[in-house]
């Protein structure tokens, strides 16, 4: 099953998980005075920080997928958009030609 959730309301479960774990937590510590409520109690700290991590996972994921995403300016054109993109082979084939004559000109004794 999955649940669609906004960034805000992943970000307002996960607060709410880990306010249950230290709840959790604390009636454990308060609480468990005997072998069956400390099994009891244990159990619940358990569930609860495993469900907490869960949500931590969903969370940094979305925010994840949020940060690969480009950001479209108002309008709609992304950053790689704005800055032309060049094409310098025509400049790095001139380069490779020059420096190929300047060895063959050293080659020959020219230089």
């Amino acid at each position: 099953m999955n649940l669609e959730l906004t960034l805000m309301e992943l970000n307002e479960l996960y607060y709410a998980t880990t306010k249950l774990v230290e709840q959790n937590q604390k009636h454990l510590d308060e609480l468990g005075q005997n072998i069956s409520s400390i099994n009891y109690f244990k159990t619940q700290l358990d569930r609860s920080k495993k469900l907490c991590d869960k949500i931590q996972t969903a969370l940094h994921n979305e925010v994840k997928v949020m940060d690969d995403e480009p950001e479209y300016d108002s309008a709609g054109f992304t950053e790689d958009d704005r800055i032309p993109q060049r094409d310098y082979s025509a400049f790095e084939k001139y380069v490779d030609r020059m420096s190929k004559a300047q060895s063959e000109d050293r080659a020959l004794g020219n230089i």
